[in-house]
């Protein structure tokens, strides 16, 4: 039947198959696929948050426009953001009036998975 199809268009390779059998492999080879990235995004999601989260807070310091240094912190998300404290030359007084702020939140949404808080605080100049 199928290979008798096959002769008749003037194909003499292996049966060929018909459109209707073409799009159940599809779609069975796209179920497929997805059902696979599903699981395999989930694992990987678990072992990143267990790596990750014994990390935080995660901070630096950037320059920002006009070259006005910045604090950040990263954190987990529903974490509050870090206070900050005088350290070695840094004066208390320095500190008093810099307040630490959200700056952005991820989310669990996949495929850009970010579960994390970054907190941003403009620290003065001196």
């Amino acid at each position: 039947s199928a290979r008798i199809a096959s002769h008749r268009a003037g194909h003499t390779g292996g049966p060929r198959f018909g459109c209707s059998d073409r799009m159940v492999l599809c779609r069975a080879s796209l179920a497929l696929v997805l059902l696979c990235a599903g699981s395999i995004t989930a694992a990987a999601r678990e072992r990143m948050t267990q790596a990750v989260a014994p990390n935080f807070p995660i901070v630096y310091v950037v320059y920002g426009p006009g070259g006005v240094p910045l604090a950040r912190a990263v954190v987990a998300r529903g974490e509050p953001c870090p206070t900050l404290a005088p350290q070695g030359d840094i004066s208390a007084l320095l500190l008093s009036n810099v307040s630490v702020e959200l700056r952005a939140e991820g989310t669990d949404v996949l495929p850009f998975a970010f579960p994390v808080r970054v907190c941003e605080a403009q620290l003065p100049r001196e």
